[in-house]
């Protein structure tokens, strides 16, 4: 079954309603609103991962008690089938110690089974070494990778699906080709053929991603090697040249990082709002693949015992996807905290872009964050 993200006009309506209820005049205006969709039978994308990134969750400190309702929230709920994992690959780190500290905190953890066990199929590889340009060879360096990824599923039953060359490299054009090339090579003779590899994972949809991928493209052992292109979304999202360069190639383009800078907070409509933003962006721009930066994330000295505390209370988290269900299916009623009327945006923002169909009683049906979306426009917007 087909899943459109914008065949509905009622989920616009209510994101709509829900925007009004702090706002009279606006209230009084979406009267007289009318929307115009035109959408065509063939659907231009598939949104086929949906999911976030975990950096080291030891630095949470989150009571134990709260680790499998908070993976419920995140992965389950949302349905996500995709986590972003990392691994020093510094120049002096070597496989060695990079595999050590993977297992540390993601499989002694449980963090990989937990995440899989709530739906999660994909695991991308984030190698992180700062933005400096490297000093060894890339051949050295793809080697290390490659016996990275072959260690961890030979040792531990770990697959790494998807891998980058290196998250926001400061890599020459040169050594970015060289990289992704020499890596396909190292992976392919450890048999490890379908672990796909995309790069160039640059700080923001710009022109030095722009470059990168062109860099990549100059070498077609490198491009015919790449799976996909990939980009971060914090001072530049998705653009349409991204879009073009994805659909007119094949590839698949992977938005790895999505993000405001800063730590959340309760009640912050406006970054709710600047997330959603990012998130229609992407899939008006081709992004196949769209991962949050940060599952959990680490919240200041002064709050952050506090902050866990509040997660450990089972009210709360229940409460949050009452409101979301409801942004979904119904409109809001009365008057609404701030908290409620984000969770109410967003619910109905994501039935408009993503197409949920069949709701049940505080649960959201299977395939809400992966499906076929129209190859229609926005015509009008009165």
């Amino acid at each position: 079954m087909k899943r459109y993200a914008l065949c509905n006009v009622k989920p616009i309506i209510l994101f709509v309603m829900a925007l009004s209820a702090t706002n009279p005049q606006a209230a009084g205006q979406s009267a007289s609103r009318s929307v115009t969709l035109t959408v065509a039978d063939r659907p231009a994308q598939m949104l086929e991962g949906f999911g976030c990134s975990m950096v080291d969750p030891s630095e949470l400190r989150v009571p134990d008690a709260s680790w499998s309702e908070m993976f419920d929230r995140v992965f389950g709920d949302l349905h996500m089938n995709v986590l972003r994992l990392w691994a020093d690959a510094d120049h002096n780190r070597t496989a060695t110690q990079m595999k050590a500290e993977f297992y540390r905190r993601y499989v002694d953890s449980g963090v990989i089974a937990a995440a899989q066990k709530r739906g999660v199929t994909i695991l991308l590889l984030a190698p992180a070494r700062g933005e400096r340009r490297p000093t060894e060879p890339m051949s050295e360096y793809a080697r290390k990778l490659a016996d990275f990824i072959q260690g961890v599923q030979a040792e531990r039953g770990i697959r790494i699906n998807v891998t980058g060359i290196a998250n926001e490299p400061g890599f020459t054009l040169h050594q970015l080709a060289e990289a992704v090339r020499v890596l396909r090579q190292q992976l392919d003779e450890r048999h490890l053929k379908d672990v796909q590899i995309i790069a160039p994972e640059s700080a923001s949809a710009d022109d030095t991603a722009s470059r990168g991928i062109a860099g990549i493209k100059a070498d077609p052992v490198a491009w015919a090697a790449l799976r996909g292109i990939a980009t971060h979304s914090y001072n530049m999202a998705a653009t349409s040249e991204f879009a073009e360069i994805s659909t007119a190639s094949g590839k698949q383009y992977w938005m790895t990082e999505a993000s405001d800078n800063g730590n959340e907070r309760e009640d912050d409509v406006d970054r709710a709002a600047s997330i959603s933003a990012r998130f229609l962006n992407g899939l008006n721009h081709g992004v196949t693949h769209w991962v949050y930066f940060r599952d959990f994330s680490l919240i200041p000295t002064g709050v952050r015992m506090a902050h866990a505390r509040r997660c450990s209370e089972k009210s709360r988290p229940q409460r949050v996807r009452e409101w979301f269900v409801r942004g979904i299916s119904q409109p809001p009623r009365g008057k609404l905290r701030k908290t409620q009327l984000t969770i109410y945006s967003i619910g109905a923002y994501v039935k408009t872009v993503v197409g949920i169909r069949g709701l049940s009683r505080n649960r959201l049906s299977p395939g809400v964050a992966r499906g076929q979306f129209p190859s229609g426009r926005v015509q009008s917007w009165a």
